[in-house]
């Protein structure tokens, strides 16, 4: 239950999402512990009631032929032992330090999604035209670019309900080996393309 505690401190998207699967693990563990120390040994009690003949098995009596006599050479070699596991304890301490704080990275995808919201209250027939213009300048200025489109408002099975002001759009790009040269990395694509639509009026991404 320990390694679950710091999914309880997290923040933000990451908090909302993975806090209840925390609370579920941690809660069903607390149960199966607290049945393994009061139901079950009353139920072996009540219902094993023959001979039970307890026994190692091979693999524990392998394990323990490796283990005593680690374990007699740290018990006669204590300041050595210590001191290795205080040398591990403070490395583990320094890369703590140097972890990121990012509990869920940027994934690549190859593709690109691109929300756009307009001003509130803005027609279907406007919020179409903008649209248009955004396509039709992306498809010009970069060859990167295999096709756009976008979903306006709201479907008549609606997913995600949307008002006319909301285009939610996907930027498919070609393969790498097909773009043009001096090829850009992905970053500088996609730095390129937002100083791009940012100079069109009337949209926020």
């Amino acid at each position: 239950m320990i390694v679950y505690l710091p999914i309880f401190v997290l923040t933000g998207i990451e908090g909302k999402m993975f806090y209840p699967m925390a609370f579920t693990v941690v809660v069903a563990l607390l149960g199966t512990m607290i049945l393994s120390v009061t139901f079950v040994p009353a139920a072996v009690a009540l219902f094993m009631n023959e001979h039970v003949e307890e026994k190692e098995s091979r693999v524990m009596h392998s394990a323990r032929r490796y283990y005593e006599p680690a374990l007699r050479y740290v018990m006669a070699n204590r300041p050595v032992a210590l001191a290795f596991a205080g040398i591990m304890l403070t490395l583990s301490a320094l890369l703590a330090t140097r972890l990121g704080t990012e509990f869920e990275p940027t994934m690549n995808e190859g593709d690109l999604a691109v929300l756009k919201v307009r001003v509130p209250g803005t027609s279907l027939t406007q919020s179409v035209k903008m649209q248009q213009q955004i396509e039709t300048t992306l498809m010009k200025k970069f060859s990167e670019i295999a096709r756009v489109f976008a979903r306006i408002s709201t479907a008549e099975v609606a997913s995600y309900p949307m008002p006319p002001s909301v285009a939610d759009g996907n930027i498919m790009l070609k393969p790498e080996s097909e773009w043009p040269r001096p090829k850009k990395t992905r970053d500088q694509l996609l730095a390129a393309i937002e100083e791009t639509v940012e100079t069109l009026p009337g949209n926020s991404y």
